[in-house]
């Protein structure tokens, strides 16, 4: 089971419970975190549930949604 959660940070993509994926909110450099610039959470979301509906088809695994940690 392919699952998506995101914050203000970025995105990561669980398979079973076990991370398969990582992506930070820099809008030049999925591989960075930045505080000044960052993508806003209606695009982290989108580019997390594209990510994990693509690796779903990839690993042909069920996608079963997203889900937004909020910082506590």
């Amino acid at each position: 089971m392919i699952t998506a959660h995101y914050d203000a940070y970025g995105y990561w993509i669980e398979s079973d419970g076990l991370e398969i994926y990582r992506a930070g909110n820099h809008p030049l450099d999925s591989a960075a975190y930045t505080a000044e610039g960052a993508l806003s959470l209606p695009t982290i979301r989108a580019y997390a549930q594209q990510t994990a509906k693509e690796l779903a088809a990839e690993r042909s695994e069920p996608y079963v949604g997203i889900e937004h940690m909020r910082e506590w």
